[in-house]
């Protein structure tokens, strides 16, 4: 049985744990799609370039492109790291630092905190390319409540 699905709230990964419930990885693709999916990643990548840290950064910069995929094709989004914080855009640049590449669901379980880095690329959930160093530090330069 589907769920209703309403806009997610994307403030907290307590707000969008609770969105997610129980819902198949399906049914959260799905009630994605509905609720306009460029709409709800603009909100979600918006949401986390705001709790970009800089003195985490340490001084690094970096456009990291993530590839969101759907059964509509892809959704590129770019967070620009700079010194003095973070910018997303929808947008595929031509010369990442790093390319993440997840589908809607798993993106959405994984900025929930409900799908943790290593077991999504352990299970092909998650792939990277481009500089693995800047990947395995980089969630460490949000603030995630």
């Amino acid at each position: 049985m589907t769920q209703s699905v309403s806009k997610p709230s994307i403030d907290s990964r307590a707000d969008l744990a609770e969105f997610i419930g129980d819902r198949s990885s399906e049914e959260i693709a799905r009630g994605i799609i509905d609720l306009g999916i460029d709409d709800v990643l603009e909100s979600a990548f918006d949401a986390i370039a705001a709790r970009f840290v800089p003195e985490r950064a340490n001084g690094r910069t970096a456009d990291v492109q993530w590839i969101i995929g759907s059964p509509f094709g892809t959704h590129p989004f770019v967070l620009r790291i700079r010194e003095e914080g973070c910018k997303a855009e929808t947008v595929e640049v031509e010369k990442p630092a790093l390319t993440v590449r997840m589908d809607v669901a798993d993106f959405m379980l994984f900025i929930a905190g409900r799908l943790d880095a290593i077991t999504a690329f352990a299970g092909g959930r998650l792939r990277v390319r481009g500089d693995l160093t800047l990947a395995a530090g980089l969630e460490r330069w949000f603030d995630y409540d």
